[in-house]
């Protein structure tokens, strides 16, 4: 292990911190929601988000690299700022709320990107496609979601 992290080292760490710190939102938009079928909705995609970034800190490791973590002090602020602006919405909270984590999973996919032109090499191809289905699935589910929310306004 190197005491310098090289740019592909960077970019796959700054991929797997941006991964579980989306689990992490999906998580608490479940919680903060009050909605019974959101919270499970939103807490299995947390889930299979997690499933994704085990697999990202194994490409990490590969990379003769230690994973790197989110910062909890950094994502406890974002999330009292995120529930504070929903709040101020009033009604559209939840409308607020699933926008949040669609730009979280917009963030993601502009990672993903840099990622791959980074030329990781083959044996990342695998991941990064799992990254990738797992952005497309949340990306629709919240979509989803978010529609069910401003047909019922």
């Amino acid at each position: 292990m190197n005491l310098i992290r090289t740019e592909k080292q960077v970019a796959l760490n700054d991929l797997l911190v941006a991964a579980k710190k989306s689990a992490d939102l999906l998580r608490d938009a479940a919680k903060f929601l009050d909605d019974e079928k959101m919270e499970h909705e939103l807490e299995q995609l947390a889930e299979r988000r997690e499933m994704v970034a085990r697999g990202l800190r194994k490409a990490v490791y590969s990379l003769d690299d230690m994973p790197s973590v989110p910062d909890p002090d950094a994502e406890s602020t974002e999330k009292l700022l995120q529930r504070i602006s929903a709040m101020i919405t009033g009604e559209k909270s939840r409308e607020t709320t699933l926008r949040q984590r669609l730009a979280t999973e917009e963030h993601l996919g502009a990672l993903v990107l840099d990622v791959r032109n980074r030329d990781l090499g083959e044996q990342f191809d695998a991941v990064l496609y799992e990254v990738n289905e797992s952005i497309r699935e949340v990306t629709l589910h919240l979509q989803a979601l978010l529609r069910r929310c401003t047909t019922a306004s």
